[in-house]
């Protein structure tokens, strides 16, 4: 149990194939099904695990202050990414936010995070971009620009990068299983 206090999972785990397999064949069972609480703590015990065995967790009972510190200015700044995603934001609102070095910043960035700043960014984006794509009846370039994007061929390259299909894909694709 000590253990588990102690450690924070990172926020985007890279998961085994196998394991997003479970995962959509989970969702595949209906709410009624006795099953299903099972199956799901199992996959949860199994995703824990995974996320220990392939190190994707950070200690942070045991950092010392200055490591707490730069835990809560990445955390701070997280949480700025998050609410002003859609604007168009600089490593220099960042740093201003933490009063750290620029490649310390960075460093520290990409050890919480495993990405640097802009991967981060467009990730968030991109993910925020699926919801709008999901349930509003924008079209591509309405949601490109308003999750922060000002350019539709970067947003269509980026989204494809991280989705593995075109956002207009993604929308009739998605659109289809939520009608249901």
């Amino acid at each position: 149990r000590k253990f588990f206090e102690g450690i924070r999972l990172c926020r985007y785990l890279k998961m085994p194939e196998w394991l997003s397999t479970r995962l959509k064949e989970a969702a595949k069972l209906k709410n009624l099904d006795e099953r299903k609480p099972v199956i799901l703590r199992s996959i949860l015990f199994d995703l824990i695990s995974f996320s220990i065995e392939s190190e994707q967790y950070e200690r942070f009972s045991q950092l010392s202050t200055s490591e707490k510190r730069s835990i809560s200015a990445i955390d701070n700044s997280l949480k700025y990414i998050k609410e002003f995603y859609n604007e168009n934001l600089s490593l220099e609102q960042l740093l201003q936010l933490t009063n750290y070095s620029r490649s310390h910043f960075i460093r520290l960035f990409k050890e919480s995070t495993g990405m640097n700043i802009s991967e981060y960014i467009n990730k968030y984006r991109i993910e925020k971009a699926c919801l709008d794509l999901i349930y509003t009846s924008n079209n591509i370039t309405e949601i490109a620009t308003a999750n922060g994007f000002n350019n539709i061929q970067y947003f269509s390259r980026k989204f494809k990068e991280y989705m593995n299909c075109t956002p207009k894909q993604y929308q009739k694709k998605r659109k289809k299983l939520t009608e249901r």
